[in-house]
């Protein structure tokens, strides 16, 4: 097991690094194409409540779908990391009037009160963000476990990764607590 999770941070460091490093202009025109293919996918037009992260270093730039969902009057929930508990995630609505603040990882989250968060439950659809993905729908995260955790005790929302092609690597070993997402989208595909 220690092999394969040393095996795990390299390439998840390998690929952060590209990620941080692709091209603007590249980056904005395949930002938009996924935002599109967001919108425009079925399931994501009968929701209501969505849920997704605010994007952090090189991630797919999730504000430009935010303000699409807004346009839809659609309820956006981003999510919060919870300070005792470690490895645990609820949600907060997002507006454009949240005030943000920086987590301990310096993600940006809502600076708001504990009666202001919600478990997973509320969702309809939540995209979950990747580091890589295989074809068998397998993804590597930042490696905290947030999301593995989160969609292990939830069968009702639909968890959607969003990726660029680049990310898709069939080489990345597979860990037990590792959950098989239904849905992911990229620029050139969706994978179901």
């Amino acid at each position: 097991m220690y092999k394969k999770i040393l095996q795990r941070i390299k390439i998840r460091n390998k690929y952060n690094k590209l990620r941080k490093n692709f091209s603007c202009i590249n980056k904005n025109i395949l930002d938009n194409i996924i935002t599109s293919k967001i919108i425009n996918f079925i399931s994501f037009k009968k929701s209501q409540n969505i849920g997704l992260y605010i994007s952090f270093l090189g991630e797919i730039n999730t504000n430009l779908l935010i303000k699409k969902l807004w346009l839809q009057n659609k309820i956006v929930y981003v999510p919060i990391i919870d300070p005792n508990i470690e490895g645990k995630l609820f949600f907060s609505k997002y507006t454009p009037n949240t005030i943000l603040k920086f987590n301990r990882y310096n993600i940006l989250e809502p600076n708001i009160q504990k009666e202001s968060l919600f478990l997973i439950d509320i969702l309809d659809i939540i995209i979950v963000p990747i580091v890589l993905f295989n074809e068998d729908r397998y993804r590597l995260g930042m490696g905290g476990g947030y999301y593995d955790r989160l969609l292990k005790k939830n069968n009702n929302t639909l968890p959607i990764g969003i990726a660029y092609d680049y990310q898709l690597n069939n080489n990345f070993p597979i860990c037990k607590w590792d959950i098989p997402l239904p849905v992911i989208i990229t620029p050139s595909k969706i994978w179901l």
